[in-house]
Order: structure tokens, then C-alpha cells, then sequence
């Protein structure tokens, strides 16, 4: 399938399965909030315009318009059907400061400058990623912020071969979608709700089935280490990148490369390593050499990371200045 092909059947799946799913009710995902409250501590965000890329039914980014009442929130996704949910949630919520609009980030057409793009799980959904990348950055302000939350190859390695496994025996077609949940059944294939952290759906067998269809039935899956990470900014009008934190089975972790910020929620290096010679050997490592430590131990299911222009970097915690790496002034990888 081509480009526009491959975007059509991805938008087919989430008009079918809404994600997160409608069956999440009225509750909010709040732990973007959390993530957010870490990254610009202190901070309202008062004034700022904010762009959800890829909002899905807005349980997330209407729990984040709620806490930050006093900046403007855009939700954008492809399917209409989630944006129907999203609407819903926030006139529910009464929450004032998000609207939403229709359309595909792999043809992006705003003419609005934001401060802060917030895109979580989409990226790696686009048949080009690194030109999706490049289109959201075009719309940040002199001083704006993206924030990506993608898959890592580690710890997805077997979610994916089921997904191949799921996909080659379902075939495709317009009748896949249903060919594929057959053979989700058959196989006894599910995913756990706390694969990428807290659980994000509400019990249920629908909300199961949304989850599952998200998992092993998306017709574009991309799956990153670090390193591949930041090169898709290697054409993006950004100055900074940071990786900011991993998600494992059952918990969600900080990444503090220089120590620098609150280690209650930071990746513990002693326990990581576990001996003052392994500390020491890693101490000395660049930080891209770091990052490849990190990934190779601890096998992130997914990671998220930041970027920005020069001036955004005194926005945020020291802990993300004491992550960035200048891809301007030297090589990434």
C-alpha cells in the first residue's frame, strides 16, 4: 500500500475502534497532567496554545485542558468518531479552553503557531514519520516545545511479531478489521491494559477490544531505539532534543541523565548497575552512549521524548537541560 492508502486504512480502523476507547466513560487520563507538571514545574502555562496531534477521544488532553484552565487547547485527529467522544468529554467536563478539528497530520494544513504539540502514540502510526515530525514542527512558535511519546523496539519485540502473526493470517481487504478480531479470538491474543504503564481503559469487554485492535490490527506500526528517535528530527526546525522518560510494564519512569531533578521518579542508575565499577564505566559515557545503556537494560515498552528551539529550554525542569543533546553542534546517534 502507498502513503495515502496506508492513511486511509488507518483512519478505517479508528472510526471502527475509537482510541482510548468510548467505553472509558466519563473519566479523564490523567497522567499526561503528571508528565506536564514534571516538565514545567510551577508553571500555569498561562497564555500558551497548545495542539493535541493525534487527540484520539480526548480523554487525555481534556484532562489536561481541565488542570491547565488558563492556556487554549486544540485537539486534532483523524477520525471523526473520536472526535465526537472528545466534544462530548468536554462540554461534560465544561472545560471552556479545548477545541477540536478533523484532520491528518501526515497532510498537515494549520495556519496557527503553537507552543507546546503534544503527540502521544501517533507517530509511529504515519507511513512517513520523520515528515510528520517535520510538519508539526513547522507550526511550533520561535520559542515552542513538541512532545512525542513513540514504541520502543526493545520491549514491543513480542507484541509485534503477534501483530505480523495477527495480520498475515487476517489478510487485507475491506472485510481485515473483522478477519483480524477473528483471529485476536482464536489465538487468545490480548494485550495487558499495563503494557505502556497504569492501565489506560476502563474494565470491560469492549474497552478490551479497542485496546486490541489499537495493538495488533494498525496497519503502520513503527518501533524506535533512542537513537532512531532523534534522527527523526534530523529535518525539523528544532535546536534541542531530550528523552524524557520510559514506560515499562506496570510502571512509568523519568530519565535524569545529569542528576538534576527529583530521583523519588527517576531512573535509579544504582539499581540499574548495581556496582560502583559499572557506575564509574557509565559515568564516563557520553550521553547518547548513556541513553543506549539505559535502553539495553531496562527494555522500554515506550519512551517519551522533547524538543524544541533554543529559547523553549528555560521553560523546563533542569532535568530535560541536563538531557538535551544539540544535534546542530554535533552529530546524533
Amino acid at each position: 500500500m502507498n502513503a495515502v492508502t496506508t492513511s486511509a486504512a488507518v483512519k478505517q480502523l479508528y472510526e471502527k475502534h475509537p482510541y482510548p476507547s468510548p467505553n472509558a466513560g466519563d473519566s479523564l487520563l490523567r497522567d499526561m497532567v503528571g508528565v506536564l507538571w514534571f516538565l514545567f514545574p510551577g508553571q500555569d502555562l498561562a497564555g500558551w496554545k497548545i495542539l493535541d496531534a493525534g487527540c484520539g477521544t480526548g480523554h487525555r488532553l481534556a484532562a489536561v485542558a481541565k488542570a491547565y484552565r488558563k492556556a487554549q487547547f486544540t485537539g486534532l485527529d483523524i477520525s471523526s468518531a473520536a472526535l465526537d467522544v472528545g466534544r462530548q468529554l468536554a462540554e461534560k467536563h465544561q472545560i471552556m479552553n479545548l477545541q477540536f478539528m478533523q484532520g491528518d497530520i501526515a497532510q498537515l494544513a494549520i495556519d496557527q503557531q503553537f507552543d507546546l504539540i503534544i503527540s502521544t502514540g501517533v507517530i509511529h502510526h504515519l507511513p512517513e514519520p520523520a515528515v510528520g515530525v517535520t510538519k508539526l514542527c513547522h507550526v511550533l512558535s520561535p520559542g515552542g516545545m513538541i512532545l512525542l511519546w513513540l514504541y520502543h523496539r526493545f520491549g514491543e519485540f513480542e507484541r509485534l511479531l503477534q501483530r505480523e502473526l495477527v495480520l498475515t493470517l487476517a489478510g487485507s481487504g475491506p472485510a481485515s478489521l473483522e478477519a483480524g478480531a477473528n483471529v485476536l479470538s482464536e489465538l487468545k491474543i490480548s494485550l495487558n491494559p499495563e503494557q505502556y504503564g497504569a492501565g489506560l481503559l476502563s474494565k470491560g469487554d469492549s474497552s478490551q477490544k479497542t485496546l486490541d485492535a489499537d495493538a495488533f490490527l494498525n496497519p503502520i506500526v513503527h518501533a524506535y531505539r533512542f537513537s532512531e528517535a532523534l534522527e527523526l528530527f534530523s529535518n525539523a526546525e528544532v535546536d534541542w532534543l531530550a528523552v524524557n522518560g520510559i514506560t515499562n510494564k506496570n510502571s512509568s519512569t523519568l530519565v535524569d541523565l545529569e542528576g538534576r531533578g527529583n530521583p523519588d521518579v527517576s531512573l535509579s542508575e544504582k539499581e540499574m548497575l548495581a556496582s560502583t565499577t559499572l557506575l564509574e564505566a557509565y559515568q564516563r559515557l557520553s550521553k547518547q552512549e548513556r541513553l543506549s545503556v539505559i535502553e539495553l537494560r531496562t527494555k522500554p515498552t515506550g519512551f517519551s521524548i522533547l524538543a524544541g528551539r533554543k529559547d523553549a529550554l528555560k521553560k523546563c525542569d533542569a532535568r530535560i537541560e541536563g538531557n538535551a543533546i544539540w544535534p546542530r553542534q554535533s552529530s546524533v546517534g
